[in-house]
């Protein structure tokens, strides 16, 4: 089933020839139709009609229309009073502890290596499919969909300036490092918008070496001010045994889902429970198909 399509404005602050361009990028994406704002509101305040989309499918979904704005120091969507924006500081810390040599859970349990090919099911921010993308190097590939119009264009946008960014931290060495990595990372990452169960349907038997799932943000917990409002767009149905079959026909390798700890989700749709971590609330399930 096709996400329904959703209006939001753009607003764009002290425009300028890049800010243009950028609210001309966002009037591209799919999962988007135009909402035209009243011509007197729009002159005023510099509004104009601009494709996003609210959350899709199954789910509350936000009572009054969303402003998407774009700044110079950022691009921020915004409804209810809540805000939400692409930022990829977790993902860097991730890094950060790699580099460190500390584990990461996600890495273990996906089994990613360098070549592989990941399809993240579930966008979310990015940040797991950022992790992926560097562990699978520059012949790997990560592809990654979303059933929120609005989010897959929100962090589409965040990973097109991650990898332009010439910014780094300075005079730390181990920082630039992860930073060069992350921006590396970010140019092998192809968002999609869709519903991962449609794109699962179309892929060929064996497809990708690992797919991979986090439907955890319908119930998430985070006191995050840039996930708390996430949820506003985020899949808010449990994950599918059909999706699950269908990810296992078009893996290689591996089946990954995460879910909070104890989790009856792990049972109920067959995974083997690999453990997040003593003191971690997650764990992660993994179908092995090799």
């Amino acid at each position: 089933m096709t996400p329904e399509e959703i209006s939001v404005l753009i607003h764009t602050v002290h425009p300028d020839q890049r800010l243009a361009e950028k609210a001309r990028w966002f009037q591209r994406q799919p999962g988007i139709r135009w909402l035209e704002p009243p011509a007197r509101r729009a002159e005023s305040a510099g509004l104009a009609a601009v494709p996003g989309a609210f959350p899709s499918g199954p789910g509350e979904t936000p009572s009054g229309p969303g402003e998407l704005k774009i700044t110079r120091s950022g691009v921020f969507l915004t409804v209810s009073g809540e805000s939400l924006y692409f930022h990829p500081s977790m993902a860097l810390l991730r890094l950060l502890n790699i580099g460190r040599g500390e584990p990461d859970r996600f890495l273990e349990a996906c089994g990613l290596r360098t070549g592989d090919s990941l399809f993240d099911a579930t966008l979310g921010l990015g940040s797991d499919a950022l992790v992926g993308a560097w562990a699978v190097g520059s012949t790997g590939s990560v592809r990654a969909v979303e059933r929120s119009g609005i989010l897959a264009a929100l962090v589409g946008d965040g990973l097109n300036d991650l990898r332009r960014t010439t910014a780094g931290m300075g005079k730390n060495p181990e920082k630039e490092r992860a930073w060069d990595r992350l921006r590396e990372a970010a140019g092998r990452i192809e968002v999609l918008w869709g519903d991962h169960l449609e794109v699962l349907r179309n892929m060929p038997d064996r497809a990708v070496d690992v797919v991979y799932f986090d439907p955890m943000f319908r119930h998430t917990r985070s006191r995050s001010a840039a996930i708390q409002p996430l949820q506003r767009w985020a899949e808010k149905e449990p994950l599918s045994r059909e999706s699950v079959r269908e990810a296992c026909r078009a893996a290689r390798k591996r089946v990954v889902m995460k879910e909070r700890k104890g989790s009856p989700e792990f049972d109920r749709l067959g995974f083997e429970v690999f453990s997040g971590g003593r003191y971690s609330s997650v764990d992660f399930g993994i179908v092995d198909l090799r």
